[in-house]
């Protein structure tokens, strides 16, 4: 069986055809597209393409069930032309901007350099400590001095479908 990757289109379409108890099929006639083309965005195969009509459908069904968009947070964390990336409680890069070096869909332990693991860890213990997951604490300074100095990120907390978010902003 086929391992389906997170993405953030996945997710809202799984959590839209669980909301209203839809088949792929069902979707797939409400977005006018057939319903292996919902299952490849369902799985994370592809995606619908950037500034497709169907992009804001699906945005509008998820706003009318009450479900929160971050399709705006993922685009902005993309176009950014700082180091940033947006990552879940399980360590996964939801999304990256070019000059992060960070690619969506891996962790960021796996992408981090073997020498710098150590800090990673540290800021990931630092945040489940602090309650930065189970709380509203909406932003956190991190500070850590590294080899080459000292490091800094501004970390943002973001609550999407009940899950919470970090988005990350190195800042040294």
């Amino acid at each position: 069986m086929k391992k389906c990757q997170f993405t953030y289109w996945s997710q809202l379409i799984v959590q839209l055809r669980e909301k209203n108890a839809w088949s792929q099929e069902m979707l797939a006639e409400i977005l006018e597209t057939d319903q292996s083309t919902v299952s490849r965005w369902e799985c994370g195969d592809s995606e619908p393409r950037s500034h497709h009509p169907v992009r804001k459908k699906l945005e509008q069904l998820a706003k009318e069930v009450k479900l929160g968009a971050l399709g705006d947070t993922i685009d902005m964390v993309k176009s950014s032309p700082f180091p940033m990336i947006l990552v879940n409680k399980q360590d996964l890069v939801v999304a990256a901007s070019a000059s992060s070096g960070f690619q969506e869909g891996k962790t960021c332990f796996e992408q981090t350099p073997q020498e710098e693991q150590t800090y990673l860890r540290s800021f990931e213990q630092y945040l489940d400590v602090s309650g930065f997951w189970q709380t509203q604490i909406s932003r956190m300074d991190y500070e850590y001095i590294g080899d080459d100095g000292v490091r800094r990120a501004i970390v943002t907390r973001f609550t999407f479908w009940g899950e919470v978010y970090a988005l990350v902003q190195k800042s040294w």
